[in-house]
């Protein structure tokens, strides 16, 4: 068996309240993550008792506020900032158990001192310079309760000073800690972990062993490290005798975020939680990068293996970053992923076996790819393509046209066959969903986009390959000379001789016109504007009146015209086009472009900051569709010092920071592209007043002009939403300013659940004039959407298993159970690494 399986169930009977002995905690809770008072039971978290750490030099730094969370305990010093010089002053503090982190945030050119008291004299447990962001000192295996910081002096020898902003102290995890919350009546089981697959003694240490040597322990001083941090692509295959998933997995990904985000080149780590090499590891192009595993979860026997792969499969996946994509279609398995070469890595395998059918790198111009979805029996692929970046913005869809059957029985020349049925959009596809007879598709901006995420609409189905003209209807005759609309009502295709081979029999129905319609379709129409005969059954009666056709003479047959062969009737845009030709009555149709319905500048007031929203999950449910917005923690600061240079380090990085923060929006629609139209905004930002602190409301305007320089350095204006609504159930990130991803929906046992990912676990030690509070909900938060009126209560709010784990990457429902992959950036971490669980409804619909 490959990877870690087990097996951890955890039902608890609701939502812990905090009491009496959580106050200041929840204190801080509320101000920092803008928790109100009445949204208190949604911290869902149990902090067993809070204490003050005792500190000689208190009246400098402030008390050291300590709060044990069930699994490690945290303590930071007050927000106050204060200069200190060489050997002036000893900051003594004590902990209450094992520390194994110690952090300090302020700025320094010097060197400072951490030391313990080990009951007879003072240790130094290590000697560093201090970061704006944070220095982190680990301190494994030294129990001593007692601590002082000194100032050393530089190498110079002249006296350093100091200016700490915050004190933070992380305690030796408890691996035997609770594991988690959910609502009441749900169960949740962990059954794997990633395995440990490296040996890691430091930042391009020649010691490091990657691969680890699978059942082998690791070399003394060394940590183990699991890079694969998440289960990325995830679909399932079953019939009456198998039961499979299929998911492959992506290592690393937040230390490759942050040198495609932020550009860095410097090692970056928090000693026991995670490491990114970075530049500094250079046997690869992303220093972090190291192949995705694909596995198989067997759900019947709880059995996980990883699949024989050929010698080609093999190079192929040695070259992908990551396996993202995932879809199943009449037994073929696909995982996918964008590789080192430019192109998309696809492996197919047989769903009831196992077996690898074939892998290739699928070089057609696309560089990204995404969700894949069924759609009105055809699979479609949300994709990105880098040529087309540069022109329309980069989105579009791909529509599978193999033949599983002849797969299956081992012709594989269909294997690899796709048609480009959508384009246009400004940024790559990243969600599909099936909506009101269309396809959805929600968008991320790329370095080429004008704008930030949206939501863009297809024309009506079944999409057209584009560019290339399709036949969409004939009348199946073989002698056709002409076609007649006939003084009674009737479409007639004849002979030259004027015999009938094909009638609508609409005689003497009281027929109007023949419309022909930009997708293709010929409709007969009544005085009442119903469809007497289409060209495709079920046609649904279009309002001509709404749909205004521009061009009535090009659209429109009327009692009494005929159209002959070698003559054209074009649609109102010219998309499709009617004829006689090669002795029958063809409809052949182009590609319609997809239409942007909403984009993130509808609702964003700074235009600037749009630019930077990514679109999240995408559902439809009961009539609405609903999606979320996504937001890269800090991408607005990387962006604005890549776009304008700005040193976010000498000038005001904590204002850019967290005024320029968002958290998840979420929303739905319906009868979108309509005049009928609605869009609401369920969880968002509002109105934000002047004069209000830094930091304190998320929602803001700060840029003069389009995009224009920041004004007077972060003194922002605050302004409404530009849809003008009061979100209607609460703010941004679900109340949780750091609920930054609405990463994933799924229809599960007649409700809507919605996970996220919370920064909250994994933030460094941050100031707490930020604004963030890191103690609210660690860990990857999951809802559902309360059917009866629309608001979310929390199923669990801390990782369900691990804190760790802070995102919801992927769902899915397979035989009444709904499978959930999580994300985690924890690679040193014992307790890090993605996680594939069970969630079971108590009661099943």
């Amino acid at each position: 068996m490959n990877g870690n399986t087990n097996t951890r169930t955890r039902t608890v009977p609701g939502l812990f309240i905090p009491g009496s002995k959580t106050l200041t905690s929840i204190a801080l809770a509320m101000a920092f993550s803008q928790v109100q008072a009445a949204d208190i039971n949604l911290l869902g978290r149990d902090r067993p008792g809070e204490y003050t750490v005792s500190a000689t030099s208190a009246d400098l730094i402030g008390p050291v506020s300590y709060i044990n969370d069930g699994r490690r305990w945290t303590a930071w010093s007050n927000r106050r900032s204060d200069t200190f010089y060489n050997d002036s002053v000893n900051v003594e503090f004590e902990v209450p158990s094992q520390v194994s982190s110690i952090s300090v945030q302020g700025s320094t050119g010097k060197l400072i001192t951490l030391e313990y008291f080990d009951g007879t004299d003072w240790q130094v447990a290590g000697s560093y310079h201090v970061t704006l962001f944070g220095t982190v000192q680990s301190v494994d295996n030294i129990t001593a309760k007692k601590w002082r910081l000194r100032n050393g002096r530089g190498l110079d020898n002249d006296p350093a000073s100091l200016t700490i902003s915050e004190l933070n102290m992380y305690g030796t995890p408890n691996p035997n800690a609770p594991v988690g919350n959910t609502r009441d009546g749900d169960t949740v089981i962990e059954l794997a972990q990633a395995p440990v697959d490296e040996c890691y003694f430091g930042v391009a240490d020649p010691r490091n062993i990657y691969p680890k040597p699978e059942n082998e322990p690791c070399p003394a001083g060394s940590k183990e490290k699991r890079n694969e941090s998440y289960l990325w692509g995830l679909t399932a295959y079953s019939d009456e005798n198998v039961s499979n998933l299929y998911f492959g997995t992506g290592a690393n990904v937040f230390c490759i975020g942050l040198q495609n985000y932020a550009a860095l080149q410097i090692p970056l780590a928090l000693p026991n939680s995670w490491a990114c090499q970075n530049g500094f590891r250079n046997d690869r192009e992303l220093g972090d990068q190291r192949p995705p595993s694909i596995y198989i979860y067997d759900t019947k026997t709880d059995e996980m293996t990883k699949p024989a792969i050929t010698a080609k499969a093999e190079k192929i996946r040695e070259n992908t970053i990551g396996l993202r994509s995932a879809g199943q279609y009449e037994g073929i398995v696909f995982l996918a992923r964008p590789n080192s070469n430019k192109a998309i890595s696809l492996f197919a395998f047989n769903g009831a076996t196992g077996e690898l059918l074939d892998a290739t790198s699928y070089d057609a111009g696309f560089t990204s790819v995404r969700k894949m979805k069924e759609i009105e029996g055809k699979l479609h692929l949300a994709v990105g393509s880098a040529e087309l970046a540069r022109s329309s913005g980069g989105g579009a869809m791909l529509r599978w046209k193999g033949e599983p059957e002849a797969i299956l029985n081992g012709d594989l020349s269909t294997l690899w066959d796709f048609d480009l049925v959508g384009t246009g959009m400004d940024a790559e596809a990243t969600e599909l969903e099936y909506f009101e007879g269309r396809i959805f598709a929600a968008s991320w901006p790329n370095q080429f986009s004008k704008q930030g995420g949206g939501l863009w609409q297809s024309p009506d189905l079944p999409l057209s390959t584009d560019g290339t003209a399709e036949l969409v209807w004939e009348a199946g005759v073989t002698d056709a000379d002409h076609v007649t609309f006939t003084a009674e009502g009737n479409l007639e295709v004849l002979t030259s001789g004027g015999m009938v081979l094909f009638e609508s029999a609409t005689a003497g129905m009281g027929a109007e016109s023949l419309v022909f319609h930009d997708n293709g379709r010929l409709a007969i129409y009544g005085a009442d504007d119903s469809v007497l005969w289409s060209s495709e059954e079920g046609f649904a009666p279009v309002d001509l009146e709404v749909n205004a056709i521009s061009v009535e003479s090009a659209t429109r047959l009327y009692p009494g015209d005929t159209l002959y062969a070698g003559e054209t009737l074009q649609s109102a845009s010219g998309f499709a086009t009617l004829a006689v030709a090669d002795g029958d009555l063809e409809v052949t149709s182009k590609s319609i472009p997809w239409t942007r319905v909403w984009g993130a500048e509808d609702y964003e007031p700074d235009a600037y900051i749009a630019t930077t929203y990514g679109m999240g999950a995408t559902v439809a449910k009961d009539g609405w569709i609903y999606w979320g917005t996504m937001h890269v923690p800090a991408t607005q600061l990387f962006k604005y010092v890549v776009d304008y240079g700005y040193q976010v380090v000498s000038r005001h990085p904590v204002k850019l920071m967290t005024n320029g923060a968002r958290a998840a929006s979420f929303f739905r629609a319906r009868n979108l592209g309509t005049p009928a139209q609605e869009i609401e905004v369920l969880y968002g930002g509002y109105k934000m007043t002047d004069g209000a602190k830094p930091g304190e409301y998320p929602v803001h305007q700060f840029y003069e002009g389009e995009y224009g320089y920041l004004r007077n350095m972060g003194d922002y204006k605050y302004e409404m939403n530009k849809m003008g609504q009061v979100p209607k159930y609460g703010r941004e990130g679900f109340n949780n300013a750091l609920n930054k991803y609405l990463w994933n929906m799924i229809n599960y046992n007649g409700d809507l659940y919605i996970g996220t990912f919370d920064l909250g676990e994994d933030l460094l030690p941050m100031p707490q004039n930020y604004g963030l509070n890191t103690e609210a909900a660690p860990g990857a938060d999951m809802y559902k959407l309360d059917t009866e009126n629309g608001a979310v209560e929390p199923v669990f709010l801390d990782g369900a298993v691990s804190p760790t784990s802070y995102g919801i990457r992927n769902t899915i429902v397979v035989d009444g159970a709904m499978y959930i992959g999580t994300a985690s950036n924890a690679s040193l971490d014992p307790d890090g690494g993605w996680r594939l669980m069970k969630l079971t409804a108590d009661e099943l619909d």
